[in-house]
């Protein structure tokens, strides 16, 4: 069962949420981290806190994180730390990423300086969900070499799998064209991707959570009105 439990989202039908290309997601973040001066980090913790809170409500035993190297990754650490202030059983699956640099690596020290366990060896012994936090929407080709390597772990771990924005090795733009993982939730931020409607059976249940993007700033891209109302993840039924 991959519902979240402790309580449900807004369920909103595909054909009345906007989706996004790369490029325009590329736009909304050079937004947000330039003319509107609300920054990288502020946008990373609020994706690791809804990406957390996702997990959370499937009342995990065990809960390993796969970070990537880039800001993907440091969502993925974010979301680490807030589901071990809540007592979740957690680890962070680092791989060969020791070379982060600016707001992921911070998270990484961050992480390092709490003592929880980050290890580069593939184990997902008593994790009932896997954090797919690897590669995030700006992919343009085949994944290859350790991020291959470990999303063909995330596959045959038999876990639960919970993506953060995209299933890695998902092409935000078209859908699946190489090595992917296949999620059963994805956590998309701000918008969904035109990749994930375009591949459902990849995409999982797809939820979308608010990074703190401002209207003016959806307004930019043509999309007048667009909120969250009162909470902050909505669910979108990719059936409708």
């Amino acid at each position: 069962m991959t519902e979240p439990r402790k309580r449900g989202f807004p369920r909103i039908p595909s054909s009345r949420v906007p989706a996004v290309t790369r490029s325009q997601m590329v736009w909304v973040d050079e937004q947000m981290t330039g003319r509107s001066g609300i920054g990288l980090a502020r946008m990373m913790e609020l994706a690791g806190l809804r990406l957390a809170e996702v997990v959370q409500g499937l009342e995990p035993r065990g809960v390993v994180v796969v970070a990537g190297g880039g800001n993907n990754g440091g969502g993925g650490l974010v979301c680490a730390r807030h589901l071990a202030n809540h007592g979740v059983l957690v680890e962070v699956l680092d791989g060969a990423f020791n070379a982060r640099s600016g707001i992921a690596h911070e998270q990484e020290e961050i992480l390092k300086g709490l003592g929880l366990r980050m290890d580069e060896a593939v184990d997902f012994t008593g994790a009932d969900v896997v954090v797919d936090a690897l590669i995030g929407y700006g992919l343009t080709g085949p994944v290859r070499g350790s991020s291959k390597s470990l999303m063909d772990a995330i596959g045959s771990s038999g876990s639960r799998v919970v993506s953060l924005d995209v299933p890695s090795g998902l092409d935000a733009d078209r859908g699946v064209v190489g090595p992917h993982v296949t999620a059963d939730i994805t956590v998309t931020l701000a918008l969904p991707k035109t990749g994930l409607l375009a591949a459902p059976s990849v995409t999982g249940k797809l939820l979308v959570a608010d990074i703190g993007v401002p209207p003016r700033i959806y307004e930019g891209l043509g999309i007048p009105g667009y909120t969250f109302g009162s909470g902050g993840l909505i669910e979108v039924d990719l059936r409708k």
